[in-house]
């Protein structure tokens, strides 16, 4: 079986990549404190709600390794972007994926989890990955997720 490289450029992908995104995490035990009682798919269209409004970030890419015919894991990846200069109106036009309103979650989530887990990741992004300070304005290419099954 051969596998290739693939970007991910339509919506048309997107059902089959909520699949993956929930197979991916399904044994991982944070994930099943977060969403254990959640139905799979419930899960799967929070997933599709999720990617579809991710695929509104200019900056982002997806690659997807396909098979013959079928998608098999799928990665995203920011971009970057040069926020030290006025270019199409600089980091003011630039979409910041983490300030876009996340889809209400699923029925059965377990709130305080996802909030501890979301703010645990926002701390660490701000003290981390600051373009400014650690690249001199530049950005950096960042993998923002992977998913396999």
């Amino acid at each position: 079986m051969s596998l290739k490289l693939t970007p991910i450029t339509t919506l048309s992908h997107f059902p089959t990549m909520s699949r993956i995104r929930r197979l991916a995490f399904s044994t991982n035990p944070l994930n099943n404190l977060m969403f254990g009682s959640v139905p799979p798919s419930l899960l799967e269209t929070w997933f599709l709600e999720r990617e579809k409004r991710d695929a509104t970030n200019p900056h982002q890419r997806i690659i997807a390794v396909m098979d013959e015919e079928n998608i098999v894991a799928y990665a995203k990846w920011e971009i970057p972007v040069d926020i030290s200069k006025d270019v199409a109106g600089g980091m003011e036009s630039m979409v910041k994926i983490e300030e876009m309103e996340i889809p209400k979650r699923p029925e059965g989530a377990n709130d305080e989890i996802w909030g501890a887990f979301r703010g645990g990741i926002e701390g660490m992004r701000g003290r981390w990955s600051d373009c400014a300070r650690d690249f001199g304005g530049f950005g950096f290419f960042s993998l923002t997720f992977l998913h396999t099954f």
